[in-house]
């Protein structure tokens, strides 16, 4: 909860009961989530770990409970000794769901959408005993101490951004980052893989053709090649990770295809880019896991990848 920020009750179940091994369908864990949330009722705002936002009766009805968490959520753990100061803060400023303590705010469709997509990755990969998933809070304890002291730790900082548009003209930005969604790691038996994860509700521009200060999908292309030159690339120096893969996950599979018609001609690792187009995503009206994320392939320029084996195809 404290990696995510809030979460539907479903994702929360498949997540403990992978995380421990527990069946699929288990019911302790739903129980003792609710015992959990009416323990701490009449208790002061800041000593409880767990808030049912108001925002989820938007549509007059839910078809799952929204659990966030809690100004106490960051106490307990601390506590409890799962969470250090360092890692305390940066999970306040690298959550999947952004939100403040208020518990009126609602996320962005962006932020819930995106919990949905990324929680069920993270539980496919957890289900697998032979798998180890590795949260972002993980990449951080063994990053730079630029990144771990950086305002915004997962933002990789670039040299610059050049860039030639069709017209001829060329553009050169200096000082810029590229600060992925949502970012994790996989453990296989005899290696590890790194992934950052971009999560697109057809809002940003795909390939703008006067600048690109604006976020777009042109920007994210170009961004992470520069963070990817060999032979040292800059995600390697400031994440210290060996590697790292882009996620790309669409609502539209027709905008998916021009990005990637843009990959092949614009990264310099065309191959280091993964695609997968899925329904558009509505927490609050459909909040079933879409587990077939970890399980089936990802689209590649020229070929396919399997995240739980780390396979490549064509």
């Amino acid at each position: 909860m404290e990696r995510y920020g809030e979460l539907l009750t479903c994702q929360i179940v498949a997540l403990y009961n992978a995380i421990h091994d527990l069946p699929p369908r288990s019911a302790h864990t739903l129980a003792r989530l609710k015992q959990l949330f009416h323990e701490s009722e009449g208790l002061p705002a800041t000593s409880k770990i767990l808030l049912r936002p108001d925002y989820q009766w938007r549509y007059g009805y839910n078809h799952q409970t929204i659990y966030r968490r809690a100004m106490g959520t960051s106490r307990l753990l601390h506590a409890k000794g799962l969470l250090d100061p360092m890692m305390m803060r940066w999970a306040n400023t690298t959550r999947v769901v952004q939100l403040s303590d208020d518990p009126r705010q609602e996320p962005s469709d962006h932020d819930a959408g995106l919990s949905l997509v990324m929680s069920s990755i993270e539980i496919g990969v957890r289900r697998k005993a032979n798998l180890r998933f590795i949260s972002h809070l993980e990449i951080l304890r063994h990053a730079s101490s630029e990144a771990q002291n950086a305002q915004s730790p997962l933002s990789i900082p670039l040299p610059q951004l050049r860039h030639t548009f069709p017209d001829g003209k060329s553009i050169v930005l200096a000082d810029v980052h590229v600060k992925p969604d949502a970012m994790f790691g996989i453990g296989y038996e005899r290696d590890h893989k790194f992934f950052a994860l971009e999560f697109d509700r057809s809002t940003e521009d795909v390939e703008p053709t006067k600048n690109l200060q604006r976020a777009s999908w042109l920007r994210k292309i170009l961004s992470y090649s520069s963070a990817s030159v060999k032979p040292k690339p800059v995600y390697q120096t400031y994440l210290k990770i060996p590697n790292l893969l882009v996620l790309c996950v669409f609502s539209d599979a027709t905008r998916m295809a021009h990005v990637m018609r843009l990959t092949k001609a614009h990264a310099i690792y065309p191959a280091q880019f993964l695609f997968k187009a899925i329904p558009p995503v509505d927490p609050l009206l459909n909040a079933t896991t879409l587990l077939h994320l970890a399980s089936e392939p990802w689209q590649r320029i020229g070929g396919a990848f399997n995240l739980l084996t780390a396979e490549e195809g064509r």
